[in-house]
């Protein structure tokens, strides 16, 4: 079943991540000729498609005209806030409010790259010269109203040193809907080129989509 279908929203190029970065400060390319200065890829954009059954997603996500030769990552958000503003939710694994858009059985090299950046990721892809990219993930739960299966992690171990927090767990945790910033991001990796792994790590906010009903 089709649940989703269309434009992948953009982010305004200014919008600061929690890391600090910003497509309008360091993804710039003083060795490339635009217009203007700092350049916002002012003809970006992408398209996402979810085909969702009863306990799978499929995501496709199609760039076109960003920033070329670069890393891009797809994150899940997993926080919201209730009706008071208090948050709930994140990832059990390392505590922050989403986590790579990966089936379970892809956790355990998720953490390796987390100890050990790699320049490729397996929520992503690297746009070519034109700034064109695309990719499809298939996971093992559904996205729209469903839940991130943590509890499907194989090997779990909540003393592992690679991990982020003091004592990680293996929970499902729900995935948040309306009342959250978002659920699903596509961000750029222009400070280092490496992925992190459960963690984004330095990035810059590309497109942005909420689930609403």
């Amino acid at each position: 079943m089709v649940a989703y279908s269309g434009d992948f929203p953009r982010l305004p190029a200014d919008t600061v991540m929690v890391t600090g970065q910003s497509v309008t400060v360091d993804c710039q390319d003083s060795n490339a000729t635009y217009p203007y200065s700092p350049y916002d890829w002012p003809n970006a954009k992408a398209t996402l498609e979810i085909l969702q059954g009863v306990s799978t997603s499929r995501v496709t996500v199609e760039v076109s005209n960003a920033r070329p030769n670069t890393l891009y990552t797809l994150w899940l958000r997993l926080r919201g806030e209730d009706a008071s503003g208090n948050a709930f939710g994140g990832s059990p694994l390392t505590g922050i409010p989403g986590t790579p858009l990966i089936p379970t059985s892809e956790l355990s090299d998720a953490l390796t790259v987390f100890a050990s950046p790699s320049a490729r990721a397996k929520n992503g892809f690297h746009t070519d010269e034109d700034g064109n990219g695309s990719i499809t993930i298939d996971l093992d739960f559904p996205i729209v109203k469903g839940a991130y299966p943590f509890d499907k992690f194989e090997g779990f171990d909540a003393g592992d040193e690679r991990y982020p927090l003091e004592s990680p767990s293996a929970i499902p945790v729900a995935i948040v809907g309306p009342g959250g910033p978002f659920t699903l991001r596509l961000a750029s990796h222009c400070v280092d080129g490496l992925s992190h792994g459960l963690v984004a790590g330095p990035h810059e906010g590309w497109f942005d989509w909420k689930f609403i009903e």
